[in-house]
């Protein structure tokens, strides 16, 4: 069994060494089985992987680990990089014709190159789902620009006017350059809310203060709930603790449930139209945040689908912002779920641990 394994077999002497090692590992790393008797697994560890292999090593040794599968990557004898994912046993006792440590290698660097494919198309269809929504609140996003920009205009001129006067009015005219610093200071923050959330750059993690989060959210879609005549209620706890995460990704569901909020609204004519955005701190530690309208409610026929990907109830909808949100809660370690409201229409929360960051 130890020659004719397809994967990689090798046994640990007292010094580290390699006492034994297999054909297939012998392929795998590209030396000699002579050539390994003189090497040990630190030698052929990826630099950066060489702290975390030496503990497990002397884990072993000191019969803390049993059977604890770690990945990590070898460098090979050509110099190129592999992963491998290492299970070892505890070490061998004296009854045994051969000491040391039993490990079995596996190449899995096909697996990980697959892994990381997935998870540069999954950050593309995200980024994509982002932009769609954002085209979507581009009228919202040009009047809230334009507001601030029409004020700094009106005050501009009244200051010329000011100017003009003899003697020229310096009181109101500091009045008004001040009012132009406020709404030049406005116009900034919006158009940073805009290109944090268009961005195109991998997922930051950082400290983020959620009810912040959601209060730039529903900013950047003031214009578009007036619009359709929806009245935001926020109940926000106060004092939430700060969790380790990705804003713009946490901003990104958000703004896809408050947006699915107000289209699930559109047709309401007969009861108003609220839009509920909640936050909380549960039981378990971790933060709830729920986003309940007052619109048609879920099919139940729907109930199980809607968070499949490019599955859509809308005409003109990709089927994909439920899918990405759920992903990206997933990443964060949460769980993103959808009820029914009561009298009606719908609910849609998510959980954020307070312990755990984000998956890569």
């Amino acid at each position: 069994m130890f020659e004719a394994s397809a994967v990689g077999i090798a046994v640990l002497d007292q010094q580290h060494h390699f006492a034994a090692t297999n054909e297939a590992l012998q392929k795998m790393v590209g030396y000699s089985g002579e050539e390994l008797q003189s090497l040990g697994p630190l030698d052929i560890t990826h630099q950066d992987d060489r702290e975390a292999a030496q503990k497990l090593i002397e884990d072993m040794q000191n019969g803390k680990r049993q059977d604890l599968p770690t990945e990590t990557r070898y460098r090979r004898k050509d110099n190129k990089v592999i992963w491998v994912r290492v299970s070892a046993a505890r070490a061998l006792d004296s009854s045994s014709s051969l000491q040391g440590i039993p490990a079995i290698i596996e190449d899995i660097t096909e697996r990980k190159r697959a892994e990381v494919a997935w998870h540069d198309a999954r950050d593309a269809l995200s980024r994509a789902t982002r932009l769609t929504v954002m085209g979507e609140l581009s009228a919202s996003i040009a009047h809230e620009v334009n507001q601030p920009l029409a004020a700094i205009i009106t005050n501009g001129q009244a200051c010329e006017r000011f100017l003009g006067f003899s003697p020229p009015d310096l009181d109101e005219v500091k009045d008004a350059v001040g009012e132009i610093v406020r709404d030049g200071r406005r116009a900034s923050e919006v158009l940073k809310r805009i290109r944090a959330m268009s961005k195109n750059t991998a997922p930051e993690r950082g400290q983020v203060d959620v009810n912040r989060a959601i209060a730039e959210v529903l900013a950047l879609t003031r214009d578009e709930l007036q619009r359709h005549r929806v009245a935001v209620q926020a109940d926000l706890r106060s004092k939430l603790p700060t969790i380790m995460a990705d804003r713009v990704q946490l901003q990104q569901v958000v703004l896809n449930l408050v947006m699915n909020g107000i289209d699930a609204m559109r047709a309401v004519t007969d009861r108003p139209r609220i839009l509920t955005v909640r936050s909380q701190l549960n039981d378990q530690g971790s933060i709830v945040v729920n986003v309940a309208d007052s619109g048609r409610g879920l099919d139940p026929a729907n109930r199980d689908h809607i968070f499949e990907s490019f599955f859509t109830t809308k005409p003109e909808g990709m089927g994909m912002g439920l899918a990405i949100s759920n992903t990206i809660i997933e990443a964060h370690h949460g769980r993103l779920w959808a009820e029914s409201g009561s009298p009606f229409g719908a609910v849609f929360g998510f959980t954020l641990p307070l312990a755990a960051g984000v998956s890569p």
